[in-house]
């Protein structure tokens, strides 16, 4: 009955007897390092994620100042909100005879681009808002607007037009990219240059996320301190049981469009008010 604890008394001195050495090697290069200025960072699991640690004073200037001349443009100008038309889906379906499933990935994507219209005409009053197939995305970075801008019923207008000498913006539901801006971590004294320097990265922890996404004339994502997305329903979520559960998760585009209109008043009213 004694044999036991014998053994794992045993066992445990031995791995002390093992460690301590070690222990005592490892606390000496800490008080060396120490001395010689040198601090070691955070594990990952201690250091609070970058999201919450940003601030709009920790960005770039140059930044901050795009993101006001940008606010300002978007403000006085005008919304393009690109709507996708899966023709290419759509074609493949056709020419593989699938005409039933062609027939209804149209009908999802029209119901789906309704939605999106009727969002943004209940929700959106930050700035004129007009609508533009996927399709004439080239005409729109020529800026051949004739003819491409849609109604309400999603039927192209040659009425609707667009003022680009007051600037105009690309909105769409996308997934969204990494911002990959640089912003400052946790400072460091480094014995090399004898100062407090910086640990600078770009912040992806919001990548690949689904999100009605706002981009500039030339279809690059914005960046913040702009209010530049907002998590938004999948697309991709085409069954009624799956965009169910995915709805529950994220805000739908009605949703979304009134969050983001909110943030962009927000913001404008901070910078400009």
């Amino acid at each position: 009955m004694f044999l036991i604890p014998t053994i794992m008394n045993y066992k445990y001195f031995i791995t002390i007897f093992i460690l301590l050495p070690l222990f005592a090697v490892a606390t000496d290069e800490l008080d060396h390092s120490q001395k010689q200025g040198i601090s070691f960072p955070l594990s990952t699991e201690s250091r609070p994620q970058s999201s919450k640690m940003e601030s709009e004073a920790s960005r770039p200037k140059y930044l901050r100042q795009q993101a006001r001349v940008n606010l300002k443009r978007l403000r006085e100008g005008t919304l393009l909100v690109r709507l996708k038309t899966d023709e290419n889906k759509i074609a493949a379906f056709i020419k593989k005879g699938k005409k039933e499933q062609a027939e209804q990935t149209e009908r999802i994507r029209r119901d789906l681009n309704l939605r999106i219209v009727d969002a943004f005409n209940k929700h959106y009053t930050f700035s004129k808002v007009v609508f533009f197939y996927s399709s004439d995305s080239k005409k729109v970075t020529e800026q051949q607007f004739g003819g491409i801008f849609l109604n309400n019923k999603l039927e192209r207008d040659p009425d609707i037009s667009v003022d680009t000498n007051k600037g105009y913006y690309i909105g769409e539901i996308d997934v969204l990219e990494a911002d990959t801006a640089k912003h400052a971590d946790m400072p460091y004294w480094d014995p090399n240059t004898k100062k407090i320097e910086h640990t600078y990265y770009g912040s992806q922890s919001d990548y690949s996320r689904s999100a009605l996404v706002i981009r500039d004339k030339h279809f690059i994502q914005l960046r913040r301190p702009f209010p530049y997305y907002v998590a938004c329903e999948s697309e991709k979520a085409s069954d009624p049981l799956v965009k169910a559960v995915n709805t529950s998760i994220k805000p739908s585009v009605y949703k979304a469009v009134e969050k983001w209109n909110k943030k962009l008043h927000k913001k404008y009213r901070k910078y400009f008010e």
